[in-house]
């Protein structure tokens, strides 16, 4: 799907980058399709190795409010995650705009493909595997602690975090109101309602007592896998830019995206096994997940518009995504 976020960059600069940053002259450079934010790249070496490099949209191109310095929030979540989970290594990161007047981070080569692509070839004892591999993963990652709530923005302390989980999340799901109005995307409910959804829950999501490390993207198309034989097994986790410190529980609006999460049992029984709380999917956590389903509908309904998604599909998904929206509020104002 085309976005307007992925601004290309030419292939000498692309080299360049990689000469300069990792010592190594490129042998091919390949533009990656996946991904709907930052230009991909994957870039064979001449000494026959290969990378990732990711490169940031341009400061000047329209964004949401979350998405300012998401590429140092995915470094940040790699540096989080390594050695509990199979993420890739930041081999090297520029921030400092000298070479190229975007953010850049060198990646390392993830065997496998997303899951969105090679789900169906595998077997049923493969894809029980890999989520049981990947409930295993999460429950090591939601393990680390943070020092407050909300997004991982050294930065933004007041905007978009919170001594509490509910003043963190208050504070996320206005901005993504806000940009629902700023980019006027049609929804329905009014922005007072939208508003009002989490101050009716607050205390709800205040039990949450100490901030998780929360990936909060993990759908099919950001786990990767291989197939080993007849089974499968887990082999990457990618773009964690959208993390943040806050509830566990919303790690499953990810893992489970459009599903009920209490059906995937091979991932919540390695889960449990491995740490993570043994979720009874109860009243209380049926509506902190039904909030944090609406914040992912928001997100997705609001970004559409300054990526420019167009199409067929793009306007399918609009139109799922509203009435899944929709749905949520109406539970969770009953």
């Amino acid at each position: 799907m085309h976005s307007r976020t992925k601004v290309p960059v030419p292939t000498p600069v692309v080299a360049t980058l990689v000469e300069q940053h990792l010592g190594v002259s490129a042998a091919g450079v390949d533009e990656l399709a996946d991904g709907m934010y930052n230009a991909a790249y994957r870039v064979g070496l001449q000494n026959g190795g290969q990378v990732v490099v990711k490169v940031a949209p341009p400061d000047d191109l329209p964004r949401l409010g979350y998405e300012d310095a998401l590429m140092r929030s995915e470094v940040s979540y790699y540096a989080h995650a390594a050695g509990r989970a199979p993420v890739p290594a930041v081999l090297a990161e520029d921030f400092t705009r000298r070479l190229i007047d975007r953010d850049v981070i060198f990646l390392s080569f993830l065997d496998g493909a997303p899951l969105q692509r090679i789900g169906r070839d595998l077997t049923d004892l493969g894809r029980a595997t890999v989520r049981a591999e990947l409930g295993t993963a999460v429950a090591r990652l939601h393990e680390v602690r943070g020092e407050f709530f909300g997004y991982d923005r050294p930065d933004d302390r007041d905007s978009l975090q919170g001594d509490t989980w509910g003043e963190a999340f208050g504070r996320m799901w206005d901005a993504v109101v806000s940009d629902v109005m700023r980019y006027r995307v049609r929804i329905g409910p009014t922005e007072e309602l939208l508003r009002s959804t989490v101050r009716r829950h607050r205390a709800l999501l205040d039990e949450v007592s100490a901030p998780a490390l929360v990936h909060f993207d993990l759908w099919d198309g950001n786990v990767f896998a291989a197939q080993d034989g007849d089974s499968a097994r887990l082999t990457g986790l990618i773009d964690g830019e959208r993390m943040f410190w806050g509830d566990p529980l919303a790690e499953l609006v990810s893992t489970s995206l459009f599903r009920d999460p209490a059906k995937d049992v091979a991932f919540n029984v390695a889960y449990a096994r491995a740490g993570g709380r043994e979720w009874a999917f109860d009243e209380d956590q049926r509506t902190r997940l039904a909030l944090y389903d609406a914040y992912v509908c928001m997100l997705m309904l609001a970004e559409a518009v300054p990526r420019g998604y167009r199409g067929m599909g793009a306007a399918m998904s609009r139109r799922f995504v509203r009435g899944r929206l929709r749905a949520t509020l109406r539970r969770l104002h009953s």
